[in-house]
């Protein structure tokens, strides 16, 4: 490990992108939710008694998850190669054990929504698969206890940066390279694809309870987040490699 004084030479960079090589091809997931109330459609705040982290407090009890701390504070918890965590506005997120199939990663989903189940009905809370808080907008949400969060609501500053952190929610997923020639062909493949994927499971069009007039409000807000961050890579050519 680097100490904080050391500089980090470009050959190491490079280095982690060699040692992601892998030949056993495997699949990952980190997938978004959006906590509400079943009764108001007001996203759950962190705290309180009914809050998300009292959520997490009892839903480690009864399943036998760990606690993931910033300091003092809960802000997701870990079973084995599994974890469970929140996003900025208290976005719940599963992120998985990467696995060969698709199919798998679905299966341990479903397991861990049966056992969250009867706690989520205890404190009257849905999880929402859409892209964008239906109803809440983030000058209601606030951010969660984590200390990276309040330094990216600083560094950030797109126009939508806030809608970004605080009201939206998606899926995720990271995917094994064999060798560089492998990466580049699918890096290249899935920013072709991505303007494709976001038309065909557009869900945001709902957004602080009217219509935006957007099919997918998630896109709009990623695109005004931060020009140096976010956005489709489009300059691609053959000799495109990991320096």
């Amino acid at each position: 490990m680097l100490k904080t004084e050391e500089r980090l030479e470009y050959g190491q960079l490079l280095d982690e992108f060699l040692l992601g090589c892998k030949t056993d091809q495997r699949i990952g997931m980190e997938f978004e939710r959006i906590p509400v109330s079943i009764y108001g459609k007001n996203v759950v705040p962190y705290e309180g008694e009914y809050g998300v982290c009292e959520l997490l407090r009892e839903f480690a009890k009864v399943d036998n998850w760990d606690y993931i701390l910033d300091g003092d504070e809960i802000i997701g918890l870990k079973k084995l190669h599994d974890t469970i965590t929140l996003e900025p506005g208290c976005q719940f997120e599963l992120s998985l054990e990467p696995e060969k199939y698709i199919k798998d990663l679905k299966s341990k989903i479903e397991s861990i929504d049966s056992a969250l189940a009867p706690i989520l009905d205890d404190f009257d809370i849905k999880l929402l698969g859409v892209g964008v808080s239906p109803k809440t907008t983030y000058k209601n949400i606030k951010l969660i206890p984590k200390k990276r969060y309040h330094l990216m609501a600083k560094y950030l500053w797109g126009i939508l940066s806030d809608v970004m952190m605080r009201e939206t929610a998606g899926i995720q997923v990271g995917i094994d390279f064999k060798s560089e020639v492998d990466a580049m062909k699918k890096f290249r493949l899935a920013n072709l694809m991505m303007p494709f994927a976001t038309a065909m499971f557009a869900n945001s069009k709902i957004r602080g309870g009217v219509d935006t007039g957007y099919k997918s409000f998630r896109a709009l807000a990623w695109l005004n987040t931060d020009n140096e961050r976010c956005g489709f890579a489009l300059d691609f050519n053959k000799n495109m490699c990991f320096k």
